[in-house]
């Protein structure tokens, strides 16, 4: 890479307007809630996914931080690299990890489709019918378990010594013997 094309840390530093400036604390700052964010949906996903059967997500696909090899960029460029590549990842990974989570508990469409809907949400019951709900409600658990039909999840994805629990009417008529196993009690 030709000298003239790498910026200086002192140039980076000088050609900052002063309301970047007083930003910047508050922009890592944010680093703390993200940080608590990340480890406290990774332990909920480690400890309740395979206990629901569900598919781990991966952090790995989602967190990606490698901009920071460029030899090109100095210092500053390279610690706000980091910095994005790490909350950027973040962000979309929480986003699985509670689709997954909708997926299995709450499988209902909203009455109005919120704006960059998870990729399981059109699959979802109908909004307002009631209708043999708790019947399709066990069916879409189902799917949420198996999670096959995705590129992300599926048994080859879920966490190493995981196992991925398998759900039939059978094995909820023996859970539930003496009543309809599709069916809580009321």
């Amino acid at each position: 890479m030709a000298a003239s094309n790498r910026f200086s840390l002192s140039g980076f530093v000088r050609r900052r307007r002063p309301w970047e400036a007083i930003t910047i604390p508050f922009i890592f700052a944010m680093i703390i809630p993200f940080v608590f964010l990340d480890l406290a949906v990774t332990i909920y996903q480690r400890f309740s996914f395979p206990l629901y059967g569900i598919p781990v997500v991966r952090r790995r696909d989602y967190i990606v931080i490698d901009r920071h090899r460029l030899s090109y960029l100095h210092f500053m460029r390279k610690l706000w690299c980091v910095y994005c590549g790490y909350c950027n990842g973040v962000l979309p990974y929480v986003q699985e990890v509670a689709a997954r989570t909708e997926h299995y508990w709450c499988p209902v469409k909203h009455a109005r489709m919120p704006k960059d809907a998870h990729r399981f949400q059109k699959d979802f019951l109908p909004y307002g019918e009631g209708e043999d709900f708790l019947n399709n409600w066990f069916d879409m658990r189902d799917k949420a378990r198996a999670c096959e039909d995705c590129d992300s999840c599926g048994p080859d994805a879920a966490a190493p010594g995981a196992r991925v629990a398998s759900v039939s009417p059978d094995s909820r008529a023996a859970a539930f013997p003496g009543r309809d196993s599709r069916r809580p009690r009321e």
